[in-house]
């Protein structure tokens, strides 16, 4: 199988170099996780980079700090242009029936003028707050003061800037001075719509606490009344939630069992080790089931094939990374078809086929070792093998691992012992893992 390798370095080594990529040729960043493409003619430092996730919290960071913690957003309830005929015009109600999704405050009404019958160029109106009770009926809760609403022409809407407490859940209800008539329209919409009332003696000494019984809901009817609703909200939780929609890890649970490649032998476990550095980075539980020195056959204490059965079951991922003691030690590679489980193709085949049983609805994953020499080769090829045959995804640190162990200098700047990834090595891979398992 050909292997595709970018040109690549760290990025105090591009700076010392600094080539000119061909027209469309890619340079990584070893150290960074940027990687830019040629023009064929600016030199590489020049060359805009393309971000990684770390830029990006960067950015949303500095773009919630710029905002400040909340900032105002409007909703729109109603549409008071949809009307065609006539109401009553004798001292109206009206209220459509949704109630409001955030607190805040009702700063504007729309009132659809279909009938002036007293020829006025301003009419009151008032603004009443109400809940339903146990018995569905509707409480008033707050009456705002009178306002005076501008009458433009019949047919027209008139816009008016208002200042009304409102809370989450409450309906928000319309009284109109008489001779005015906002109209409705009998065939938008579908359930009920407005709820309505007219030719009331109490009109705008309708007082808090008080009941409307005989506000009538109507089927299928759009009225001429419609408000906006001003509510803060908060701007690092919507961005956040945004983010999550965006980043399938986001929140997730992930249980990862392995050697002392996925515990983090040599750094500080809780802090350092790639798996809680992925885990911080997307909010995620992390469970880790990894024990050094041990095997994923069944050839020491507790391999993995052993232990796989005692995880917690429903996590969102889980994740094996393995084989390397293996590899060490010369186990038994044994026949493909094998279910001996102190072989490693046997082993392989038992613990596929229980991870599967196991997490039928998880995302499992394997990751294989680095190729520190030819004698990994048959152990990766192995488990790339057996995943293959049960459609289990595989990241191969052989092929796309990124870490050349032959060269010195990579090798001391993300090896602490020339097998185990230092802290440094721990991001890098860490940034690789969570590129991988985003796509699964």
């Amino acid at each position: 199988m050909a292997t595709i390798l970018l040109r690549r370095g760290t990025w105090a080594e591009w700076q010392a170099a600094n080539p000119v990529l061909k027209s469309g040729e890619p340079g990584y960043e070893l150290d960074t996780g940027r990687f830019r493409v040629g023009d064929g003619s600016t030199r590489f430092v020049n060359l805009p980079a393309f971000l990684n996730s770390d830029d990006i919290d960067a950015r949303i960071s500095t773009a919630v700090e710029g905002a400040g913690s909340t900032a105002m957003q409007d909703t729109i309830y109603g549409d008071a242009t949809a009307v065609g005929n006539v109401t009553d015009g004798r001292g109206e109600i009206v209220m459509l029936d949704s109630p409001v999704a955030d607190s805040g405050t009702v700063s504007s009404i729309r009132v659809h003028i279909q009938a002036n019958r007293n020829a006025v160029s301003q009419a009151q109106v008032q603004l009443l707050a109400l809940n339903k009770d146990a018995s569905s009926r509707f409480v008033v809760s707050r009456v705002s003061s009178l306002y005076d609403l501008p009458v433009g022409d019949v047919g027209s809407t008139s816009r008016l800037d208002v200042d009304f407490a409102i809370e989450a859940g409450e309906y928000v209800a319309l009284e109109v001075e008489s001779g005015i008539a906002v109209g409705y329209n009998p065939a938008t919409g579908s359930g009920v719509g407005y709820y309505y009332d007219y030719n009331r003696s109490d009109l705008f000494s309708i007082a808090a606490g008080q009941t409307l019984t005989t506000l009538v809901a109507y089927e299928g009817q759009a009225f001429g009344f419609a408000y906006t609703v001003t509510s803060p909200y908060d701007v690092a939780d919507s961005i956040t939630a945004f983010m999550s929609r965006m980043n399938p890890l986001q929140g997730k649970t992930c249980a990862l069992i392995g050697d002392s490649m996925a515990s983090g032998y040599g750094v500080d476990y809780g802090t350092e080790d790639w798996g809680t550095v992925l885990a911080n980075r997307n909010s995620m539980t992390m469970d880790n089931y990894a024990v050094e020195g041990t095997l994923l056959s069944s050839n020491s204490n507790l391999g993995v094939v052993d232990r796989y059965s005692s995880m917690s079951s429903g996590a969102d991922y889980v994740i094996v990374q393995s084989g390397t003691n293996d590899a060490v030690v010369s186990v038994p590679l044994g026949e493909e078809d094998s279910t001996t489980v102190t072989q490693f193709n046997g082993a392989l085949n038992v613990l596929c086929d229980g991870l599967v049983t196991r997490y039928p609805t998880s995302r499992i994953a394997f990751i294989t070792p680095y190729r520190y020499d030819a004698t990994f080769d048959p152990y990766i090829d192995a488990i790339i093998a057996r995943c293959a045959l049960r459609g289990i995804p595989v990241f191969n640190n052989r092929d796309i691992g990124g870490i050349a162990w032959g060269n010195s200098t990579q090798r001391s700047a993300l090896s602490a012992d020339a097998k185990h990834l230092n802290a440094s090595g721990q991001i890098y891979a860490a940034r690789k893992y969570e590129a991988f398992l985003r796509t699964l």
